[in-house]
């Protein structure tokens, strides 16, 4: 149905992305730092395509590949350690929320597939980014993820740890 063609159609587009960021074309409207979150967010859409479908191991597949673009490209600068600094900061643009929602989109998956000790470690991870964000915003977003968290303390027959 609709989510295999939004797969077919998402990674259609990737293809060519990728293809012209490797050639080095831009534009004006899209310059090298709009291209990078081009990447990234069609990437994200697969994995939530194959989320969707119940395809849990390449939708953490394809997250992977996300964190893996993200911490190589050179427009996006990531660093975990303070969660916000990337090259397109100057346009205002802070892409480690991203990232966040990257690791508590494989948190989930991980929770579905039964491994509580990687979904802990993967919530950890995207709460350290939101609180490290100076920003009422996210308030939601560390709510979530407490809950996510707590729920695993609750269900886990494993200490897991905080």
């Amino acid at each position: 149905g609709e989510w295999e063609e939004s797969i077919t159609a998402y990674t259609n587009a990737l293809d060519v992305l990728m293809k012209l960021k490797n050639a080095g074309i831009y534009t004006a409207e899209h310059d090298k730092c709009s291209s990078s979150l081009m990447i990234l967010s069609t990437m994200q859409n697969i994995g939530k395509s194959y989320t969707e479908l119940g395809i849990y191991e390449k939708a953490l597949e394809i997250y992977s590949e996300v964190i893996r673009f993200y911490r190589a490209d050179e427009m996006l600068r990531y660093s975990e350690n303070s969660g916000s600094q990337n090259d397109c900061v100057g346009r205002g643009i802070d892409t480690s929320t991203d990232m966040a929602r990257v690791y508590q989109s494989m948190g989930k998956l991980y929770m579905y597939l039964g491994n509580t000790v990687k979904s802990m470690d993967l919530y950890l991870q995207a709460l350290s980014i939101f609180r490290s964000i100076d920003s009422s915003q996210y308030i939601f977003d560390i709510a979530s993820l407490l809950g996510n968290i707590g729920w695993l303390h609750l269900s886990s027959e494993t200490s897991v740890g905080c």
